[in-house]
C-alpha cells in the first residue's frame, strides 16, 4: 500500500498530496501490524483487511469510473463491518489501535477516490486541486513550427491582475480564423494543457482553424467574477495583437467546456450585451472584433441548478466546485448565481450559437432550456443531444474525439456549422 502510494508520483499528482497520502498509508500500515502482532486476528479481520487494502490500491490508480465505484463500495461496507467488530467484540486496548486503523483507512480511501468516482480526471484533481492560484510552472514562452507548418507560441503571458494568465496559440497555415477556447472544470481546476483537451482542439487545428487556449485564476482563491474578467482581459489582448499573430479580428468563435462553457458564454454575452458588460465588469472589444459564434460543450449554463443532474453523485461534486467558485454555500436564487448564469444574458444580439451536451450527470435540461430561448430571440442555433436509449453519455463526452464515435461525430456537426458562420 505504501509502495503503491508512492507510485502515485508517477502519475503526476502534486509531491505535496503524494506525501499525505504515503503517511496515511504508512500509518494505516503500522497500525495493521501492531494489531497483527500483538493480538492475533480471527480469519474474518483478516479477509475485511485484505479487502480494503486491496480497494485502496485500486483507488490510488488510475481506473474506469465504476471500477473504482464498485470497490469504493465494497471497501466501505467491510470498514463499517469491521469497525463494528473492532467498537463491540474486542478488548479495550485492541478496539482503540484498531479503531484508529479502520478510520484511517476508510480517510485513506475517500481521498484516493474522490475525482475518479466524480469522474474528475486524476491528473487535473491532483496537480491542481490543492493549488488554486499557483501555476504548475513558470511561464517561459517559446516560439515553434511544427512540421505542418503550424506556428505555436507557448505560454504566452497576457496583462492581468490575477495569476495563471497565459495562452497557447496554434496558428494554422489556412488560417480560416480563430477558436478561443477557455477550459473546464469547475472554476477550481484544470489548464491549458490538459491531454484530451488538447486532442479535441488539434481537430480544430487539422481543419485550417488558428486555437488559443488560456489558463485563468482558479477557485477558490479567485471568484467566477474574476475569472470572467480575467477571460475577457486574455481575449482583449489577443486581439489587440492580431496583426502581430496574423488573424482576423472579424473571425473569432468562442467556446468551453463545463465551467468553460460558462465562461466562455458569459464572455459572449459581454460582447452582444452592454449591460451584461458592465454587470460582469468586462472591458469593450476593440474595435473592428468581431464574435462569429459560441460553442457550448456541456456547458454550466445556469448556476441555480448546478447541483440538479439526474446523477446524485455528480450533482454533489458539481455543488462543491460552485460553492467554491461563489463563495457561498447559499448560492441558489442569490444575485451573484444569477449574473453568473448564461441563461440570464441570452439576447436577440446573440451571435449563432452551437450547444451539445451528454444525458449522464451533466446540464442537460440547461441546454435544451438555451436552446429554446435562443430559437425563441431568433438567434441562430443549432444542437447535438443524444438519447439516453442510444448511448449513455457523460459530462463533455464530446472532448474524447479520438476513442468516441459519436464524440467524432459531434465533431463534424460543430465543424460543419462553423465553416458555415466563418464565411
Amino acid at each position: 500500500m505504501l509502495l503503491t502510494a508512492l507510485l502515485s508520483i508517477f502519475f503526476n499528482r502534486t509531491a505535496l498530496l503524494c506525501a499525505a497520502i504515503a503517511a496515511l498509508a504508512a500509518a494505516d500500515l503500522v497500525l495493521r501490524m501492531r494489531a497483527a502482532k500483538m493480538f492475533g486476528e480471527k480469519p474474518v479481520i483478516v479477509i475485511l483487511d485484505a479487502v480494503i487494502l486491496v480497494s485502496q490500491a485500486v483507488a490510488l490508480i488510475r481506473c474506469a469510473f465504476y471500477t473504482t465505484l464498485i470497490v469504493c463500495v465494497i471497501s466501505l461496507v467491510c470498514g463499517a463491518v469491521l469497525l463494528f467488530l473492532t467498537l463491540y467484540e474486542t478488548p479495550v486496548k485492541k478496539r482503540t489501535v484498531r479503531a484508529v486503523g479502520c478510520v484511517l483507512s476508510l480517510l485513506l480511501l475517500l481521498v484516493c477516490a474522490f475525482p475518479v468516482a466524480l469522474d474528475i480526471d486524476p491528473d487535473l484533481f491532483f496537480r491542481y486541486g490543492m493549488q488554486g492560484d499557483v501555476m504548475s510552472h513558470e511561464p517561459q514562452t517559446a516560439e515553434t513550427t511544427r512540421e505542418d507548418g503550424v506556428r505555436v507560441f507557448t505560454d504566452v503571458v497576457y496583462p492581468s491582475e490575477y495569476p495563471n494568465n497565459t495562452m497557447n496559440i496554434f496558428l494554422a497555415p489556412e488560417n480560416r480564423g480563430t477558436m478561443f477556447y477557455i477550459h473546464g472544470g469547475g472554476f477550481v481546476i484544470g489548464d491549458k494543457d490538459w491531454e484530451k483537451q488538447n486532442a479535441y482542439l488539434e481537430k480544430w487545428i487539422e481543419n485550417g482553424y488558428n486555437v488559443v487556449s488560456i489558463d485563468y485564476a482558479l477557485a477558490p482563491q479567485y471568484r467566477i467574477e474574476a475569472q470572467i474578467r480575467q477571460c475577457g482581459g486574455a481575449l482583449a489582448y489577443f486581439v489587440g495583437n492580431a496583426e502581430k499573430y496574423g488573424v482576423d479580428p472579424e473571425k473569432i468563435v468562442l467556446f468551453g467546456d463545463s465551467a468553460g462553457g460558462c465562461l466562455s458564454g458569459l464572455l459572449t454575452a459581454a460582447n452582444a450585451s452592454p449591460d451584461c458588460a458592465a454587470a460582469l465588469g468586462v472591458e469593450p472589444l476593440p474595435r473592428g472584433t468581431k464574435i462569429r459564434g459560441w460553442i457550448s460543450i456541456s456547458g454550466l449554463l445556469d448556476v441555480d441548478r448546478t447541483g440538479k443532474t439526474n446523477d446524485d453523485l455528480k450533482s454533489w461534486g458539481f455543488q462543491l466546485m460552485v460553492i467554491s467558485g461563489l463563495h457561498s454555500a447559499r448560492y441558489v436564487g442569490s444575485p451573484l448565481a444569477e449574473k453568473a448564469s448564461v441563461l440570464t444574458w441570452l439576447c436577440a444580439d446573440f451571435p449563432p450559437c452551437y450547444i451539445s451536451d451528454g444525458n449522464r450527470g451533466t446540464f442537460t435540461d440547461q441546454a435544451l432550456d438555451a436552446v429554446e430561448r435562443l430559437t425563441e430571440l431568433g438567434v441562430k442555433v443549432e444542437s447535438n443531444f443524444i438519447p439516453p436509449e442510444t448511448a449513455q453519455l457523460p459530462h463533455i463526452w464530446e472532448l474524447d474525439v479520438e476513442n468516441n464515435a459519436l464524440a467524432a461525430e459531434n465533431f463534424e456537426k460543430t465543424l460543419t456549422f462553423v465553416n458555415g458562420i466563418m464565411e
